[in-house]
């Protein structure tokens, strides 16, 4: 049969977890009958990381609003590597798609990455934008978002499926570790509680900060969070008028792989979230989790079996929970066992293989 033909469509210029999906989406894909390209922004780390793969990476200059330019690009890509399917990866990306289906009159099925857990808005164009006859399914990475945005489609030819992201099994390693206590100089016994996410509103750092001035006496505990974002200032303020001094920002880092072993236990504090796949990281380290119930989070992480689980914005709660790991050996042992056992179901290759499935599916209700 011939290779079916995917055009991937990211807008992001950052690398956060969606565009991490992304590249191990395309990566896993190339391991089947599939041709691929990718749409992405000049100067976007995706598209830094596609050029560096020597993937058909395809630039683009990236404007606010409605994007004609985007939409003339994406109809005129599909028509000349004949496209099958157009996967959107984001809402520019489905505005852009959705716009070049309608001013540029192209018939290519397109999908649909959801992975963030609010509603669908209530303004006309996102109503017309979810609904167009060109979309054919749409890929949430949760049941809970899947349940969110169901009472929004009413095109009944749309798929809503449930596709959860994975990470990559095969690059955990058990390293020595060492390397972040060097570069901040902490004694081999500081605890180190660390989060790994982007420094932005639905992260929730305030409440990171909250729950590490619970524990601004203990003097063998340091909290730190890892990862930049629009909010790094603001959260930075926010700690020196808490006057919390047991908080280390590291900036945006690319080698997690030398920093994960030296991670105790892993405090996520979202308000809100599609799945949380730095949780899987976490849980594939065996690094102990507390965490909030944001979103998806409850459905890879289950209370007192795969980790601890409190409330939003609960830093008392979760500072609970931080003392149940530390001071209960058997319970830790439990909730880790428990979370590796649990995501050995979040690997790529599903997420690659379900995605796969829903191809085929669109191909086959188009012909």
């Amino acid at each position: 049969m011939p290779a079916i033909r995917i055009l991937h469509i990211s807008s992001p210029l950052t690398w956060r977890g969606g565009e991490q999906q992304v590249a191990y989406l395309v990566k896993e894909l190339s391991n089947k009958n599939v041709e691929q390209w990718i749409i992405s922004p000049f100067g976007s780390k995706l598209s830094e990381f596609c050029a560096k793969n020597n993937w058909n990476i395809i630039g683009y200059k990236k404007s606010g609003g409605i994007d004609l330019a985007l939409a003339r690009k994406i109809a005129r890509i599909s028509k000349q590597n004949k496209i099958d399917i157009i996967h959107c990866h984001d809402a520019h990306a489905h505005a852009g798609a959705v716009l070049s289906a309608f001013v540029f009159d192209h018939k290519v099925p397109v999908v649909l990455s959801r992975r963030v857990d609010f509603p669908i808005g209530k303004s006309w164009f996102s109503r017309w934008k979810y609904n167009h006859r060109s979309i054919k399914a749409i890929l949430c990475v949760s049941e809970t978002i899947k349940d969110i945005i169901t009472p929004s489609i009413h095109n009944k030819n749309i798929a809503l499926k449930t596709v959860y992201s994975g990470i990559d099994m095969k690059s955990i390693t058990g390293g020595l570790g060492g390397k972040l206590r060097s570069e901040f100089d902490l004694p081999s016994n500081t605890m180190i509680i660390a989060n790994v996410a982007a420094l932005a509103d639905q992260k929730d750092y305030f409440t990171f900060i909250d729950t590490a001035n619970i524990f601004k006496q203990d003097k063998d505990k340091v909290f730190v969070i890892i990862g930049d974002g629009p909010m790094r200032k603001e959260i930075m303020d926010y700690a020196k008028e808490k006057q919390v001094q047991n908080v280390i920002f590291t900036g945006f880092r690319n080698d997690m792989h030398e920093l994960w072993p030296d991670v105790d236990l892993f405090l996520f504090t979202s308000k809100t979230e599609g799945l949380g796949t730095s949780l899987l990281d976490a849980m594939a380290h065996n690094i102990p989790i507390v965490s909030t119930n944001a979103g998806g989070i409850p459905e890879i992480i289950s209370h007192n079996d795969s980790g601890y689980l409190a409330g939003i914005a609960d830093s008392e709660g979760l500072a609970k929970g931080i003392r149940k790991v530390i001071t209960d050996e058997g319970y830790k042992k439990r909730i880790v066992a428990g979370a590796r056992e649990k995501v050995r179901s979040f690997s790529t290759e599903r997420t690659c293989d379900m995605t796969f499935e829903i191809y085929q599916m669109v191909l086959q209700q188009k012909m």
